[in-house]
């Protein structure tokens, strides 16, 4: 069809122009499997994001819809309010240069450059409310303290990136590592546990021809998306060991 590849058709633009002077609350619910500009959450109370498609797609949107299920869903792409000037940028400069845009894409990029994003990596609401705090952290694994403070069950998705290092080979200002899905049953509080693999901390040397873990001070975040950096711990790693461990939250 003609116009962006990334926004909504346009007869469903018009239905939201015409929806919303109406003070109803309004639903979207956007399927597919291209790059969405986000954009048009301006014009609706809540959206739901199904990448993909099945036979029982409908079926499972409704059952969110109506509250007969809990969306425990996370993006797995970072959503942009612009999304068609930013695609379009990117396509240019390969086009024009032959090479991709610097060493990282996706949220690896855009975390480290300072640009505004809509929905961030990992994001997704339940429609229960989790409190989170970090127990302890160490190299091998995070414990994360999980509180539902709400009426109804919920799900949360405990998101754990890692970034720091001894700045030898490139490496992102930090990178899933870890993530683990729970269900939480009303009011209920669970210490989860989040194993990290020994690969968290490795890069590839070039010189020596293998993987190696990159020793020097490390930042653990504990989050549900890639930009929610509210708890926050610090580990040394030196030849495979952690010698110190402290952890930092801020609301």
């Amino acid at each position: 069809r003609k116009g962006s590849a990334t926004e909504l058709p346009p007869n469903r633009l018009a239905a939201l122009d015409a929806l919303a002077p109406l003070g109803k609350k309004i639903a979207v619910a956007a399927v597919g499997d291209n790059p969405l500009d986000a954009s048009f959450d301006d014009k609706c109370d809540c959206a739901f994001v199904a990448r993909g498609n099945c036979r029982h797609l409908g079926d499972a949107l409704a059952k969110i819809i109506f509250g007969k299920l809990d969306p425990t869903g996370k993006l797995a792409v970072t959503l942009y309010s612009n999304a068609e000037e930013r695609y379009y940028s990117i396509r240019r400069d390969e086009a024009l240069t032959g090479a991709k845009r610097g060493t990282f894409y996706g949220y690896k990029y855009y975390d480290g450059s300072g640009a505004k994003i809509k929905y961030p990596f990992g994001y997704g609401l339940s429609y229960g409310k989790c409190s989170m705090s970090v127990v302890k952290a160490e190299q091998s694994q995070m414990l994360v303290k999980l509180t539902n403070g709400s009426k109804t069950a919920a799900h949360e998705t405990v998101q754990v990136y890692a970034g720091g290092g001894a700045n030898g080979e490139p490496r992102a200002r930090k990178e899933l590592v870890a993530f683990t899905k729970v269900k939480l049953n009303p009011r209920e509080t669970t210490t989860v546990r989040i194993p990290i693999d020994k690969t968290a901390f490795e890069r590839y040397s070039v010189a020596n021809k293998e993987f190696k873990v990159e020793r020097g001070e490390y930042d653990l975040w504990a989050g549900v998306s890639s930009a929610d950096e509210r708890k926050r711990a610090e580990i040394k790693v030196l030849g495979g060991s952690v010698t110190k461990t402290e952890t930092e939250e801020t609301e």
